[in-house]
């Protein structure tokens, strides 16, 4: 079973899974009665979708056996159905990584690492921002999306309403193996949004990760 990795904060834990099996070898991990068996048919047509769709469920129940069913508000955002623990879920090429917490509203991302993000730079940092490599970038959209999945908020835009801070990028060059700490900054008018958030970052071989806690007393 490529069960990759486990996630394990003070406030927050998770999990990764390497995703090797076809769909079929997936559904036959999920208990016959589920229903995530049946919800699984409308993606048939896209295998990617479908496979990540029931790896996250795998996952899940995995980490969370018996828990209540995946639910999802209008924006798109995961919820469990029974409101118990806060839940984030994110898919990359070959890995999908989930996140639960009981004290706040939880965000994960996960990137395979790649130039290509080089092409995408204007839309994901201000020019007042230390990214230079692809891994910088790729640090600085995955924490974004993290922080993005946390608010909720429609309309975010990743160069105006989100800044990454204290990012020390040079001794991320060094190595693909590493962790840390940095914050993103939050700040959009309109919703009347100005906080920071602490998100963690790993770097590994063939992707990098972030993840974050919101406590909900902290507020926005």
């Amino acid at each position: 079973m490529p069960f990759y990795k486990k996630i394990e904060t003070d406030n927050a834990w998770g999990g990764i899974w390497k995703m090797t099996e076809s769909s079929e070898e997936l559904k036959a991990m999920l208990p016959p009665s589920s229903s995530y068996l049946k919800e699984s048919e409308r993606l048939s047509a896209n295998q990617k979708r479908l496979k990540e769709f029931l790896t996250a469920r795998v996952l899940v129940l995995t980490l969370l056996p018996g828990s209540s069913q995946i639910i999802y508000l209008p924006s798109g955002k995961p919820r469990f159905a029974d409101g118990k623990l806060n839940l984030s879920i994110s898919h990359t090429k070959n890995y999908v990584a989930v996140l639960f917490s009981e004290i706040g509203e939880v965000g994960i991302d996960i990137e395979t690492i790649s130039e290509r993000i080089l092409k995408l730079k204007s839309r994901i940092v201000s020019a007042h921002e230390s990214a230079v490599s692809a891994l910088d970038l790729l640090l600085h959209w995955s924490a974004k999306e993290t922080a993005f999945k946390i608010l909720d908020v429609e309309g975010l835009d990743f160069t105006k309403n989100l800044r990454v801070e204290n990012f020390n990028c040079s001794p991320v060059r060094e190595t693909f193996d590493m962790d840390g700490v940095f914050t993103v900054n939050c700040s959009y008018e309109q919703k009347r949004i100005s906080t920071n958030i602490s998100v963690r970052f790993q770097v590994e071989p063939d992707f990098v990760l972030t993840f974050a806690v919101f406590p909900l007393e902290t507020g926005l």
